[in-house]
């Protein structure tokens, strides 16, 4: 088994490798602004044990659906 343990020659090693990073898009403003690399603040809430689960059950990202729902709520209330 190779050693973990990050030395002078273990990283000039891994930086001489050839890595193909053609397939890799750069990433965009566009990518930016649609909110998945923006600064989050961790917060909790309750929420019913039943709405959970049905919610759970859709599929959908509890996380992006909050911050959707949330979005819409500041645009048509004013923040």
């Amino acid at each position: 088994m190779r050693s973990t343990t990050l030395t002078a020659d273990r990283i000039a090693e891994i930086k001489a490798r050839a890595i193909d990073l053609s397939d890799i898009r750069e990433l965009t403003e566009a990518d930016f602004s649609r909110g998945h690399f923006r600064n989050k603040v961790e917060v909790k809430i309750m929420m019913e044990a039943g709405l959970l689960e049905k919610f759970n059950a859709t599929g959908l990202d509890l996380e992006s659906y909050i911050n959707s729902s949330v979005r819409t709520a500041v645009a048509e209330y004013g923040a």
